[in-house]
């Protein structure tokens, strides 16, 4: 809005996200030209085993620990909440609050504003004194507060309810991807991260739509949006728990050691897969797969309509003016 308000044109907002997006790019090829010099003579051993790491073996899926697939069913719930959360929060501010767009959006940007501030630091934070389980209940916790608070209050300024869910953004996001760092040996993050990224894409894809059509049921309006995101926030809040008992009882509680007990106990009990568990592994995977397969399903059937221009406009989300109006033609 700020763009649009000194420009005088919406383009000039997708400009300055493509400037970004070069510069982003500009880095990271300054990064790899770097490394590139930096390690310019590698040994003949280290060479041959990068190139095996670049060859994915599907028996891997198998042997990836129980709690992996803990933090990636969480990342599935928590990740799409909050992302599919932040397309629509401006305009929910500024219906339930009666504000004006410019006003709306300066209230929903307080959104990003922890993850920019602490997330440097959360790492660090995390290595010092562990508790990554805990964390990740807290995340729930503050996701579950901000949506009530935002959804079914009219306390006297939305920013409380968006500083709470900017909490939750931060802490879950830095406490979920480092549990896999951790969990996981160095040969196969690749394949675990490859793993974790598609799942929140599934889940957000679903998310969208599910919101999107819960909009349409609702006549515009988002208390069904909202019902839906807190169950999703319980639903949370009950596989957080189950991370920590499970890191706890199984892993003997490696997620929450501190940098300096995790190094010490990962030299007496080196990282390694256990070949062992891909029977067990059989029954977490089956899990994982028809969830996820029944929750696209379930928002395929629901999409469908006699009409296909409404059913086109119910499966995909539609934007009108810059706000979300799923559903509706343009």
């Amino acid at each position: 809005v700020p763009i649009t308000k000194v420009t005088g044109s919406y383009k000039w907002a997708f400009w300055f996200a493509a400037f970004l997006s070069i510069f982003s790019l500009l880095t990271n090829l300054t990064y790899v030209l770097l490394m590139k010099i930096k390690h310019k003579r590698i040994k003949t051993k280290e060479l041959l085993k990068l190139k095996q790491k670049k060859h994915f073996d599907p028996k891997i899926l198998l042997i990836l620990p129980a709690i992996y697939w803990i933090i990636v069913s969480l990342e599935i719930v928590l990740d799409s909440v909050w992302t599919s959360f932040l397309t629509l929060n401006t305009e929910l501010i500024k219906i339930r609050w009666n504000l004006t767009d410019e006003i709306a959006a300066y209230n929903s940007s307080i959104s990003q504003l922890f993850p920019i501030l602490l997330s440097p630091f959360l790492g660090y934070l995390l290595d010092r004194f562990g508790n990554r389980s805990l964390t990740l209940i807290v995340s729930a916790v503050f996701l579950i507060i901000s949506i009530c608070l935002l959804g079914f209050t009219l306390v006297f300024t939305p920013i409380i309810g968006m500083a709470f869910f900017s909490i939750s953004l931060s802490l879950g996001q830095v406490a979920s991807l480092t549990s896999i760092l951790i969990l996981i040996p160095l040969d196969y993050i690749g394949t675990a991260l490859g793993i974790y990224k598609s799942s929140s894409n599934i889940g957000l894809t679903s998310y969208d739509i599910i919101a999107g059509l819960l909009q349409d049921m609702d006549k515009g309006n988002y208390d069904m949006v909202m019902i839906f995101y807190v169950i999703s926030s319980i639903i949370a809040i009950i596989v957080t728990i189950s991370l920590f008992f499970v890191s706890k009882n199984w892993c003997d509680g490696v997620m929450d050691m501190k940098k300096n007990e995790r190094k010490d106990y990962y030299e007496k009990n080196p990282l390694r897969l256990d070949e062992k568990r891909g029977v067990m592994n059989y029954i977490f995977i089956s899990c994982f797969i028809c969830t996820n397969g029944k929750r696209m399903d379930s928002v395929w059937y629901s999409s469908k309509s006699s009409d296909p221009v409404k059913w086109n406009a119910g499966f995909i989300p539609k934007f009108e003016h810059g706000v979300r109006a799923t559903g509706k033609l343009l």
